[in-house]
């Protein structure tokens, strides 16, 4: 059976939990898209394409509502009786969709830098696409590949150079996609958290036996050899080390979202500073102060 946990991580949960009504009435009062003296609009006149500006801003606001739908169902996770498994693996959701999101999104990027890192997530979701429907036996694999070919060719015209390996392959457009783990370490530094998180959803027993089972230690059934039985039962310090990253990193994303959009950064940094003052992290965690 699983275990009812501590109070503190209770009172972190529902932290959580008010935190994304707070981000949701944030957003709303935004009005979702970028403002008229923002980076993004800046970009969008400067650049010659605006349309890849658009894509940008697109691929990066889907991300945010990735994280923070990620984030949403974690926390569901966490009511009574929770969930000692799944929790990791959405955690690593977020993590992976707030790392693509800053990197997107990052307001010290130079709108030329952006329309290559767009082209280069754009290039590795086709990939994946053509994968998927070769798996399936559909007849539309050469529909996705040619689809491929135009966005490289779109590249080629705004001045990227094709991206190929030592073997004259195509591995890119505009430019060669990281890996997700060096995203989540470049944007995010949680690079340990996002390997432990993996390590759960990969069900390594490893990992397991810490965060997501305990040792039976009444009753203890009989077992061939010296197998002991163990019973679901979340670890409560890794559940809060979980719950903390995960608003650090979808927080994150938020903020590079406002910078660039031209968002009102005072409310956020409101609804930030709550949070945090919830979760009682010190100041030196808060990101937003030294922007």
């Amino acid at each position: 059976m699983r275990r009812l946990e501590p109070e503190a991580v209770v009172q972190m949960r529902e932290a959580v939990s008010r935190f994304l009504n707070d981000i949701s009435e944030f957003v709303n009062s935004e009005g979702i898209v970028r403002t008229s003296n923002s980076q993004a609009a800046s970009e969008e006149s400067s650049f010659q394409e605006a349309e890849a500006v658009h894509t940008v801003q697109s691929q990066g606001a889907t991300l945010v509502e990735v994280a923070g739908d990620h984030t949403g169902a974690l926390v569901k996770m966490l009511q009574v009786p929770i969930e000692t498994i799944a929790p990791w693996s959405a955690g690593r959701a977020v993590l992976e969709a707030s790392a693509l999101a800053t990197w997107l999104l990052d307001p010290s990027i130079d709108v030329r830098t952006r329309v290559g890192r767009s082209l280069s997530f754009r290039y590795e979701g086709l990939y994946q696409q053509v994968k998927f429907l070769r798996s399936v036996g559909s007849a539309d694999v050469k529909k996705a590949q040619e689809r491929i070919d135009l966005v490289e060719q779109e590249a080629v015209n705004m001045g990227f150079r094709p991206v190929r390996d030592g073997r004259d392959r195509r591995n890119g457009i505009g430019q060669q996609m990281p890996s997700i783990t060096d995203l989540v370490r470049l944007m995010l530094h949680e690079e340990s958290l996002y390997r432990l998180a993996s390590a759960v959803t990969h069900a390594h027993f490893w990992a397991l036996r810490h965060l997501s089972f305990r040792l039976v230690t009444s009753q203890q059934p009989q077992l061939p050899g010296e197998q002991r039985a163990m019973q679901k039962g979340a670890a409560p310090d890794g559940i809060a080390l979980l719950l903390f990253s995960v608003v650090q990193a979808f927080a994150r994303a938020l903020w590079f979202q406002c910078l660039y959009y031209g968002w009102n950064r005072d409310h956020l940094s409101g609804v930030l500073d709550g949070v945090h003052d919830r979760l009682g992290a010190r100041e030196q965690v808060r990101f937003w102060k030294s922007k």
